[in-house]
């Protein structure tokens, strides 16, 4: 009896193994890898500004130093007004929550005045104040527990930077003997520079679009949720769905459906101009992923890494796609990864 395993087979089980491994580790350790993956992001967005300063001629030493200074105050800013809105929407919740319950009572009592009789129990049912806040709560938690780590993730970024001059030289030492050489890195680098330049200026553009939107229909915490619109935009399907949600009931709660539908229909249409005309304009051909893994890579990513996952869903699928490009006998998985078979 022939007890030998086949090469192929033995290889495939290896692999597998190892990248289960591999991926329960990332699991446990999604605590600190997570932060150094954000931080890694911000450090390609942030080397825009840092070679336009190059250009204009200022000493490298001089414009790491602008650049860190920078990075600074912008994140404190950022901490100073997410942070102090976050506190404070977290302690109106109650408040909240009472008052969509009375919008229901309301709402009953105008049913009931055209000849619909409706339980409350049945509308608690679908709309339960409790569980509706709970889950507004839950995504401005999340970001909050983002915000706590903004000055270690800064302090990973600039250390980053600073290591950037010398990079080039360390990877060709390292990639010297891999199948991975030095332009297939640039390749890599080049499309998550693009893809998250257009990104930070697309979710720039709607976050300050709905903030003013929502401040000038008087809804509560206007500024939070445009940071989060500006934050969720980078979450792909489904981030701008989830962007409306809070502020859509907080227009209910405030002032009833007429201003909820104002404010849904606010979010559609920048969805619409925005999401569907203006940022594909820009990202040109697209991201070459298949709008089936765009979606697949967000659940993944986002049960891998959480919040951080979700928000670099698309470049780490864009990451794996390269590499697998240049492999012989897994450039298969990047074919699957893509949008048409080159």
């Amino acid at each position: 009896m022939n007890s030998r395993i086949n090469p192929i087979k033995a290889n495939s089980i290896i692999t597998l193994s190892s990248l289960v491994i591999i991926l329960a580790g990332m699991k446990l350790a999604v605590s600190i890898i997570a932060p150094f993956l954000f931080a890694m992001f911000i450090s390609v967005i942030a080397l825009f500004p840092l070679f336009w300063l190059y250009k204009k001629g200022i000493k490298k030493s001089i414009a790491i130093t602008i650049l860190i200074i920078s990075m600074f105050l912008i994140g404190l800013v950022f901490t100073f007004i997410l942070g102090s809105s976050i506190s404070e929407f977290i302690a109106s919740l109650p408040k909240y929550e009472s008052m969509l319950r009375t919008n229901i009572d309301i709402l009953i009592k105008y049913l009931s005045d055209f000849g619909i009789d409706v339980s409350k129990s049945t509308v608690i049912k679908y709309i339960n104040p409790a569980s509706a806040f709970k889950t507004i709560g839950n995504i401005v938690g999340q970001l909050g527990n983002l915000l706590t780590n903004l000055f270690l993730i800064t302090f990973i970024s600039i250390f980053i930077l600073l290591e950037a001059s010398s990079m080039p030289e360390k990877l060709k030492y390292i990639l010297k003997d891999s199948v991975l050489s030095l332009n297939n890195l640039k390749d890599i680098g080049e499309s998550i520079k693009n893809y998250l330049l257009i990104k930070t200026y697309v979710s720039i553009l709607t976050g300050v679009i709905v903030g003013i939107s929502l401040y000038f229909l008087g809804i509560d915490f206007a500024v939070l949720w445009g940071v989060i619109a500006f934050l969720l935009n980078y979450v792909p399907n489904i981030g701008s769905i989830m962007a409306a949600f809070p502020a859509s009931l907080m227009a209910l709660v405030q002032y009833g459906i007429t201003k909820f539908i104002i404010v849904v229909i606010l979010y559609l249409l920048i969805n619409v101009v925005i999401g569907n005309i203006i940022e594909p304009k820009f990202l040109g051909k697209g991201l070459g992923l298949s709008p089936l893994i765009v979606f697949l890579s967000l659940i993944f990513w986002g049960w891998l890494l959480g919040i951080v996952g979700m928000f670099l869903s698309i470049p780490l699928t864009m990451i794996v796609k390269i590499i697998f490009s240049v492999s012989k006998d897994k450039k298969w998985i990047s074919v699957l990864l893509s949008d048409k078979v080159d």
